[in-house]
């Protein structure tokens, strides 16, 4: 913490150091000049909003008529020129979001008249000096206008370049409700989304704050500055502040499900039970005033959701026939509950300085969740009944504080500290609690109780920085910043142990077949710490062309303290050292540049090029105390289905052995290299008309030193026994008609058996198989004005995406790439009619969801040929991925509404349907060769209508 507080105090003191347009915060800026276009100096420009706590900021024009105004929340400004000796000017409604740079330029008329003059004009929609791409999305025009469930799936459906793959369902809550997007290509976690409360990191997969307590949700998707450590998206948060004045919503809503869209077809795919809703109850309230005028301000939110409903293929039991996917089985209706509470209060110390903090409070429930499964099987509620899943309660968390400060108009800082994180407790069911975990090869039935685990994550962060905006500087003018950006994680996955017994059963056919035996009780702590440094230049070579240059230096030093095991039914006590992992140091340049085409701020074209450090969570790797297995072959010699003492061989070099996940066999990497994405992009913008824009894209990434994890005393070279094999066909079956070819199995070599010859090492790939995905986009943006709003996109992805990293044998090199197109189409706005009537709608329509077909071929051969020697198994892709795929998804969510005038409130009534077509549009299905072949396992939730009513002061 010396170290931390020495580099804050340096930044805060640095002259040299400054100002790029803030995350948060907005910016006006322009040239004021006399009639004949010569520059004015001296002009005094004032800009005021409610949004801003001091009331008004100014700037004067320097000897170029230049001016700028920096730090400016989000909000409706009127802007005032005056110059004694000049009529006075004022430009009304300019309308400033999150990160945007608004060039406002006036010219002023030669009078002694005391009136001003009033200018009333649409807003800039181009930025013609920032480069970073994306959207800001207004969540009052979401919350109001627009249908859908108020998260930040609402706001993935409505931005160009992100796609849904989790967490969008009406009615889900809890872990099936965390957002979960692609970006271009490239599927958000926690190494390449930023999430940000009002510019402050958080983890990416914390539930954020209630949407409709935000003002705005910046969603940034490319050209990242080197203030933005990631790659992929940016969201930040943007939270209501309070005011002079109060204000305030209630809302309530109440949702139903018409009918349900499974048709003869699902059915026929093994899908007995889609997403049935018993009850769905949505209620918010929040508050915002002054406790001291001008002074302290504060605003409060609370949300609260239940709902019951089914989850896709969820079952409650086996049926009246005792037996599993026959289809006679009842849907399951667990119970859900989301609570979120939050508080802000601003303290405006000086006119110059001020302090605020945040705080929000969440807790969820859900009586039936499932995360993980044993044998690598997928995780789906398809094939999990609810004696399989668990109970669970999530508390996440968020605090903050900030303080920043103008301390004059060219210099700016801003500090914050603060941490996120949540509390995950995964139960067994009670009905199961004595019931071993059982699966099923063959039909990829889960049964008995779950895994029991618990989640511990901590993720502190404290950033600065500080910004300077000389007048002229080196041929141009700059805007410079400089900051530190320290974040510390601790994610800790504990395994307690089972009631059932900390193993798992596999079964081929209702065959027993393989054992897999937990370390459990385990609860480790792995620390992650990242240390990163920063400079932007935004250096305007004119008023047509600006640089935007900035360099990162990114440090991650991995680690495990010194930490105990208690016994467990397969594991003894120990007590492990602490273990140095790794410790990296990288740069990340960006450099980027913006050409205004005319000088007018209507076109406006942009290129920019990143190099983006990603973050390697690796310490759990080296930890002894993590969760693991080991996988042996079972011999249930008195045939009752469970594991006896005596049935497997427990040596790891005995015959029984099959493989390992325990991290004591793996060894680290000192010269492993930390992954990076080099992103570059093209795109042209062009205002169209007053509040409308299109903009065009082509963005290039490609992924450099990724890494995967390999066994390394068991080389590719010693899988030196070829083994033909059929294939038999999507249906698993030998001899029958949709049987394929011969295929070559390959096994390895007696002399590399037994886990003697299990030694795992992360390696970075090598040359030739690194990712790599291009995108072409076309996007039509209307800001509500005149009634009306209008967002439009077209997306198309080509991915080239090595679906085995590194092979380990040549059964790896089987159909290893995916070179698929994915696109997206999108259109969402709203109308207001007259009478207070108003119409909205929210549209996306998807390509085909694409897989491929896989077999697992056992040890013996139906037709008689040589058994698998040392491999239990062996799952072979068998045709190029992309082969299966299913219809295009068509998604259409409308809302209408009515508003009514009360005495300084507005009273709304509303009605949204979702998925109004009905749409039952497959979303995932198993390709696993078998009697589970395309058996569905996700389709589009049904028709849901949902009521709503409304009250803002």
């Amino acid at each position: 913490m010396r170290f931390v507080s020495l580099v804050a105090a340096a930044l805060l003191v640095v002259a040299g150091a400054a100002y790029a347009q803030n995350l948060s915060f907005g910016s006006i800026n322009g040239t004021v000049t006399d009639t004949s276009g010569g520059a004015l100096p001296g002009v005094t420009v004032t800009a005021s909003s409610p949004a801003l706590q001091v009331g008004q900021l100014a700037a004067v024009t320097d000897g170029e008529g230049k001016y700028q105004i920096v730090d400016l929340p989000r909000g409706t400004y009127q802007v005032r020129f005056e110059l004694q000796g000049f009529q006075p000017l004022i430009r009304q409604d300019v309308q400033l979001t999150a990160g945007f740079a608004a060039r406002i330029d006036a010219s002023l008329s030669i009078g002694t008249l005391t009136e001003a003059i009033t200018v009333t004009g649409a807003s800039p929609v181009v930025d013609v000096t920032s480069t970073r791409g994306g959207q800001t999305v207004n969540t009052e025009l979401l919350t109001t206008a627009l249908p859908g469930n108020k998260t930040v799936a609402d706001l993935v459906q409505m931005t160009p370049g992100l796609t849904n793959t989790a967490g969008e369902n009406p009615g889900t809550l809890g872990l099936r409700g965390r957002p979960r997007f692609n970006s271009y290509g490239t599927q958000s976690d926690n190494s390449n989304t930023t999430m940000m409360i009002d510019g402050f990191q958080i983890i990416a997969n914390n539930p954020l704050p209630d949407v409709g307590a935000t003002q705005e949700v910046d969603v940034k998707t490319f050209g990242h500055g080197a203030d933005v450590k990631e790659n992929g998206a940016a969201m930040n948060m943007i939270v209501k502040s309070g005011g002079n004045d109060f204000h305030g919503e209630v809302s309530t809503g109440y949702s139903r499900q018409p009918s349900d869209n499974l048709d003869p077809e699902l059915r026929r795919r093994g899908l007995v039970v889609g997403q049935e809703l018993k009850y769905f109850s949505d209620s918010d309230v929040n508050l915002g005033g002054r406790i001291i005028r001008d002074k302290l301000w504060f605003f409060g939110s609370y949300r609260e959701r239940r709902s019951k409903n089914s989850q896709t293929g969820l079952v409650r039991n086996a049926g009246p026939d005792g037996r599993y996917l026959t289809g006679d089985e009842p849907p399951a209706f667990p119970k859900q509950l989301a609570r979120n509470a939050a508080v802000k209060l601003s303290y405006q110390m000086t006119p110059k300085y001020q302090v605020s903090g945040y705080t929000t409070r969440d807790k969820n429930f859900n009586e039936a969740d499932l995360q993980i499964a044993p044998f690598n099987a997928a995780v789906d509620f398809a094939h999990s009944p609810w004696e399989q899943t668990n109970p669970f309660d999530w508390k996440p968390y968020v605090y903050k504080t900030e303080f920043r400060g103008t301390p004059s108009n060219t210099t700016f800082f801003d500090v914050q500290y603060g941490k996120s994180g949540y509390k995950l407790y995964y139960g067994v069911q009670p009905e199961a609690a004595a019931k071993p975990t059982m699966y099923d090869r063959s039909t990829l039935l889960l049964t008995g109780s779950n895994i029991p685990h618990v989640s511990d994550f901590n993720f502190w962060v404290f950033e600065s920085n500080l910004a300077y905006v000389p007048t002229r500087f080196l041929g141009g003018r700059h805007s410079f910043k400089a900051g530190y950006h320290l974040q510390r994680r601790d994610n800790s996955g504990a395994r307690p142990k089972n009631p059932a017994g900390d193993y798992a059963l596999l079964f081929d056919a209702g065959v027993a077949a393989e054992f897999e035996a937990n370390n459990a009780p385990v609860d480790p702590t792995n620390w992650e710490d990242i240390y990163s440094f920063y400079g932007t230049d935004q250096w305007r070579l004119s008023d047509r062309l600006t640089l935007n240059m900035g360099l990162r230096w990114d440090q991650q030093h991995s680690f495990v303290p010194e930490q105990s095991r208690e016994a467990g039914q397969f594991v003894l006590a120990a007590t492990f050292p602490r273990v140095e992992a790794l410790k990296y140091g990288h740069l990340a340049p960006r450099a980027a540049a913006a050409w205004d085409v005319t000088g007018s701020g209507k076109t406006v074209v942009k290129a920019t090029y990143g190099w983006f450090n990603v973050e390697n969570i690796i310490s759990a790797d080296y930890n002894q105390n993590s969760p693991s297995s080991v996988r042996y072959r079972w011999h249930d010699l008195n045939g009752n289905r469970n594991y006896d003492p005596g049935e497997v061989n427990l040596d790891t070099n005995g015959p029984d052995f099959i493989s390992t996940s325990s991290t004591a066999n793996n060894i680290l990497n000192k010269n492993l290299k930390l992954a990076h994405i080099q992103e570059l992009t093209g795109e042209i913008e062009r205002e169209l008309m007053p509040n409308m824009a299109v903009r065009g894209l082509y963005m290039y990434r490609r992924f450099g030193d990724q890494s995967a994890t390999i066994n390394v005393l068991r080389p590719f070279s010693a899988f030196n026994i070829p083994l033909q094999r059929r294939d038999p066909g999507p249906d698993g079956v030998i001899n029958t008609g949709d049987d394929g070819q011969m295929v070559t199995i390959y096994d390895y070599a007696a002399a590399f058996a037994g886990s003697r010859f299990v030694s795992n090492q992360t390696v970075n790939r090598p040359a030739g198989r690194d990712d790599s995905y291009q995108s072409i986009e076309g996007a039509l943006s209307k800001r509500f004005s005149e009634t009306w709003s209008l967002q439009t996109s077209y997306t198309a992805t080509k991915y080239h995406r090595w679906i085995t990293a590194i092979a380990q044998s040549p059964n790896d090199e089987y159909f290893p790439v995916d070179n698929a197109w994915r696109w997206a189409l999108k259109v969402n706005g709203n109308y207001d009619m007259p009478n207070g009537f108003g119409v909205g709608a929210i549209v996306e329509y998807l390509s085909s969801p694409l897989g491929q077909r896989t077999y697992v071929f056992r040890s013996a051969d139906p037709l008689g040929g040589p058994a698998l020697r040392q491999l239990a198994s062996a799952t072979l892709r068998l045709e190029p991925y992309g082969v299966e795929r299913e219809a295009s998804v068509p998604l259409l969510n409308v809302r209408a509404s009515k508003k009514f005038k009360l005495v300084r409130r507005d009273f709304e009534l509303s009605l949204d349907a979702l998925n109004v077509i009905n749409s039952n549009s497959v979303k995932a299905a198993s390709y696993v060769s078998g009697p589970s072949f395309r058996s569905v396992t996700d389709v589009v939730p049904p028709r849901q209508v949902r009521a709503g009513a409304q009250i803002r002061f």
